[in-house]
């Protein structure tokens, strides 16, 4: 019987052997890391939406749904289209099932320097672009149930 060689030279072999430990041992990495925490916390389901003020898209609010009953928010903030996707533990994971107050939030701060560099600052003055009562989910008349099963879309109409 004779030892069929393959063609490669020694160095190729290894080069060729190394590549294939390293697809190997990458293909056992998926990315994420596994621990007791994320074992233990509770399973989320994607949820988007648009925000809309008196019929426009709402760039730049900030979405909170709080889920009833658990201490516990997702929150997304709108693009230029007014959509958002929520997160709880990870980008775009969505919120737990079940029902949620939601609250939306957009403000803006402005700190005026004082002309004298030694002087203290003055406190920001925040501008609310939204009525107050979304900014408070006991008062804002909003709310959402996530579902395990379906689209989990939630659009919000808002007027002054």
């Amino acid at each position: 019987m004779t030892a069929r060689r393959s063609g490669l030279s020694r160095p190729q072999q290894w080069v060729l052997l190394l590549c294939a430990l390293m697809f190997v041992l990458a293909a056992g990495c998926s990315g994420k890391k596994s621990n007791a925490w994320t074992k233990a916390r509770p399973q989320t389901f994607p949820v988007k939406g648009v925000v809309t003020f008196d019929g426009a898209a709402v760039e730049g609010a900030t979405v909170v749904f709080l889920a009833e009953g658990k201490n516990l928010a997702a929150t997304g903030v709108t693009g230029a289209d007014g959509r958002y996707v929520l997160r709880t533990f990870e980008p775009q994971d969505g919120a737990v099932a079940g029902r949620h107050a939601v609250r939306i939030t957009k403000t803006t701060e402005i700190v005026e320097r004082p002309s004298d560099p030694e002087a203290p600052l003055p406190p920001p003055k925040i501008t609310q672009h939204l009525p107050a009562k979304y900014a408070d989910q006991t008062k804002s008349g909003l709310s959402a149930e996530v579902s395990e099963k379906g689209s989990n879309e939630f659009s919000f109409a808002l007027v002054k």
